[in-house]
């Protein structure tokens, strides 16, 4: 199995972090949030109502005079260069591949003034920019496109850059020396920025090190200030492991009950609060010409500083 177009550059950088994803599965929350939000997208964009939309987002879609294609398959096939459409299932759940194919989905080709262009929508999350992005240069060699777009969901910003022929060359040769390297046995691990949205990463052998020393505290042991000193930077790393799978875990209990040791079992269940809308009460205050009441207080924070 080869990596998805969405995994290509976490697998250039680290190659074993796609074995390790091979046996441990995806265990992003981010992932799921994405597809969530895809569905959203894809859902607007077909149906041509995109009221649900965020006001920029809506702006965005509409510069384009022609859809092409929405969530579109595709396989790159590494060996000969060939590409073929396939179906969409998401990804990780590509059907029918070859050796050599490397499955991707293209959240949207569209037409702008003669121009083809692949668009990846990104919820939150900042990454790679466009000029430099692998999936995107994936989706446009796929596409013969000429112009490659991330749009940021959030905020609605767009980070767009051009394709050239020589760079949709550039990244058959990339594709190919990467999934050559990921199935090489003793596969390079490196951590780097790409570590925080890797679906493997509750299962890799370096962050789980992390764990162990952020722990490794001998039974009776007086936590002196250098012994804190010496596992403060292991336990905030550990924290981050451990959060992203408590993300992964309270997205699961959304769909089936996880059960416990202490046979009771987790389940996501509604909440009601009731908070006040501030912003509606401090332009209500400014209408009326009122200023409202501010007070200070001082509260204390442990962080890294200066001696």
């Amino acid at each position: 199995m080869n990596p998805t177009g969405s995994s290509l550059e976490r697998a250039e950088k680290c190659p074993r972090s796609f074995q390790i994803e091979l046996q441990v599965g995806n265990t992003s929350a981010a992932s799921i949030r994405g597809t969530d939000n895809h569905a959203e997208m894809e859902s607007s964009i077909k149906s041509g109502d995109l009221s649900a939309l965020k006001p920029r987002t809506q702006e965005f879609v509409r510069t384009f005079g022609v859809i092409k294609a929405v969530e579109v398959g595709y396989a790159i096939n590494v060996d000969t260069g060939a590409v073929r459409s396939i179906e969409s299932r998401g990804e990780g759940g590509y059907a029918g591949l070859a050796e050599g194919d490397i499955a991707l989905t293209v959240d949207l080709v569209a037409e702008r003034d003669g121009e083809t262009w692949v668009v990846d929508w990104k919820s939150s999350g900042r990454v790679t920019p466009a000029k430099d992005n692998l999936q995107l240069l994936a989706g446009a060699y796929a596409t013969k496109a000429t112009k490659v777009a991330i749009h940021y969901l959030d905020n609605g910003e767009t980070d767009w850059a051009g394709v050239h022929e020589m760079d949709r060359d550039a990244f058959l040769v990339r594709a190919k020396d990467i999934v050559r390297k990921i199935r090489e046995p003793n596969a390079a691990l490196h951590e780097g920025p790409w570590c925080t949205y890797c679906p493997a990463k509750f299962g890799c052998p370096a962050k789980a090190s992390y764990i162990k020393h952020a722990l490794a505290i001998a039974p009776g042991e007086i936590l002196s200030a250098e012994r804190a000193g010496e596992i403060w930077g292991e336990i905030k790393r550990a924290k981050g492991v451990i959060e992203t799978m408590e993300d992964a875990i309270k997205l699961m209990s959304k769909d089936v009950d996880i059960p416990l040791p202490n046979g009771r079992v987790l389940r996501q269940v509604p909440v009601t609060s009731q908070r006040t809308d501030l912003k509606s009460v401090e332009a209500d205050y400014a209408a009326r010409g009122v200023e409202i009441p501010k007070y200070s207080y001082t509260h204390y924070t442990t962080k890294e500083v200066k001696p």
